[in-house]
């Protein structure tokens, strides 16, 4: 069963436990059009900006590219040889050159050097270079900066327009649950970048994420531990939060992209102080009568399905639902480093503590 189809379960069975008020209507977006697969994948904008381009749901292409010539290049898997081409810095350790590896034998051979780092390529069955990309040869228009959440600035004057419509865009047919990024303190003081999703209609204008009225929570917890939430759409908030949840996600202490600071404090702090973090989230929200204390479940996947277990172990919320999370830390970390827990900064007593709490 997969995590869609496990939703189709699961989602009752947490709504009957600790959410039986939650009424549908009809304007809810349904499950089938948030997880179904769609028609259309992966759209790209050809470069002059007057193409759309994407890939049928059928179609055996594994990835394709514009040209400026406003041509597609795409990319097949062709008779399952078991070759890729990687960017490696060698000869010259100070830009990428392009080598055809094996990945059975792991030996590799130079294709193509360059002075400048090669940033895309696309090549045809033969090896031979249909497309390549250098970093000397673009020229940046705009420029992000993520924190909490992505802010896009025009070097170009010419795309000011492009990004103010690309901000102002809103779908008609379907509201998307609105987000609200903001940043609490960590119990050793800590920047812990949270993101809110609140119902349609929940919100109260006149304050920054506040609701109308304490709502029930779902503390969905990423995969990783080393990666991070960002400010975007996803598929799980918007599901619980169009059938009357709020959903919190935090960046605890090991997320990347915020500083090492973060990542290095979460060394060994597997169902310790990275799930203290996610309390100490929960409880801000519960302190400002966002969410009701009594009526809070935990979702995580993978790293979030281990922090998942092992927080329902202290009796913390209402219920969870744990997907494809380690109960064995032990025997897990056997199998992907061979018994060196040192590699994570844990030792064979932890690791032995750590199980015995989610047990």
């Amino acid at each position: 069963m997969n995590c869609f189809e496990g939703f189709r379960f699961l989602f009752p069975i947490l709504k009957s436990a600790i959410f039986p008020w939650i009424s549908y209507t009809e304007a809810i977006v349904s499950r089938k059009l948030l997880y179904c697969n769609p028609d259309r994948l992966s759209p790209k904008i050809s470069y002059d900006g007057e193409f759309l381009a994407f890939m049928a749901r059928k179609v055996d292409v594994m990835e394709y590219y514009w040209t400026y010539g406003n041509e597609i290049l795409y990319s097949q898997d062709y008779k399952g040889d078991e070759y890729a081409i990687v960017k490696i810095n060698k000869p010259d350790p100070t830009a990428y050159s392009l080598y055809k590896i094996n990945i059975i034998t792991g030996v590799y051979a130079l294709i193509e050097s360059s002075e400048y780092s090669f940033t895309e390529y696309v090549v045809a069955d033969s090896l031979k270079f249909r497309c390549t990309f250098t970093s000397n040869k673009r020229i940046p228009t705009a420029y992000s900066v993520t924190y909490l959440k992505d802010d896009w600035y025009p070097i170009d004057e010419k795309i000011s327009l492009d990004l103010k419509v690309l901000r102002e865009y809103n779908n008609e047919k379907y509201v998307l649950d609105q987000v609200f990024p903001f940043i609490i303190k960590s119990q050793d003081q800590l920047d812990l970048v949270c993101y809110l999703t609140l119902p349609p209609d929940e919100h109260d204008s006149s304050k920054k994420y506040m609701p109308k009225h304490p709502l029930p929570l779902v503390l969905r917890v990423r995969c990783g531990p080393w990666s991070r939430d960002y400010y975007s759409f996803k598929v799980d908030s918007q599901f619980f939060a169009s059938r009357g949840y709020a959903v919190l996600n935090v960046n605890f202490r090991s997320s990347v992209g915020l500083g090492k600071t973060l990542i290095r404090k979460g060394i060994g702090e597997w169902g310790k102080k990275m799930n203290d973090d996610l309390i100490v989230a929960v409880e801000y929200l519960i302190s400002k009568n966002i969410d009701i204390k009594e009526k809070v479940a935990i979702y995580g996947v993978s790293y979030g399905g281990y922090a998942a277990l092992a927080s329902l172990a202290e009796l913390t919320f209402a219920c969870g639902i744990e997907y494809s999370g380690p109960s064995d830390l032990e025997k897990s970390l056997s199998i992907y480093l061979g018994g060196k827990f040192e590699e994570f900064d844990f030792n064979e007593d932890d690791i032995k503590n750590l199980n015995d709490k989610i047990r």
